[in-house]
């Protein structure tokens, strides 16, 4: 059976809005504003890259901590993966050739002035 239109007496007046206390016009969602602020760059490097250099680091100082944040954090920039796959590389397999990396000057040391605190 299709569906029928409202009464008109229950129907939007040209110019309302549907959701009168939704969200005001000009503002910007949460991940945008992360967008922005990780293509900005700060002393000619992007805090992008800054951020992954960061994340790396700190998965070799702590990788039992940092797997799982990792994990959340590229699902929800990757997507989740849809099918399982069997690995056999061990997590110490995967620090050993981060850390063969790093010696190598393969990654990249982070800047003295990188810094969680917002520039003011």
């Amino acid at each position: 059976m299709p569906r029928k239109d409202p009464p008109k007496e229950h129907r939007f007046k040209k110019g309302q809005s549907g959701n009168p206390g939704g969200r005001p016009k000009g503002s910007v969602n949460l991940s945008a504003r992360i967008r922005k602020v990780l293509k900005t760059k700060k002393k000619g490097k992007q805090l992008a890259d800054t951020l992954a250099e960061v994340l790396i680091k700190e998965t070799l100082r702590n990788p039992a901590k940092m797997g799982a944040f990792l994990r959340d954090f590229m699902e929800r920039d990757e997507g989740k993966v849809s099918d399982r796959l069997e690995v056999t590389a061990r997590p110490a397999d995967l620090i050993e050739l981060l850390t063969q990396l790093e010696e190598e000057g393969e990654i990249p040391e982070p800047s003295d002035d990188c810094s969680t605190e917002p520039e003011s």
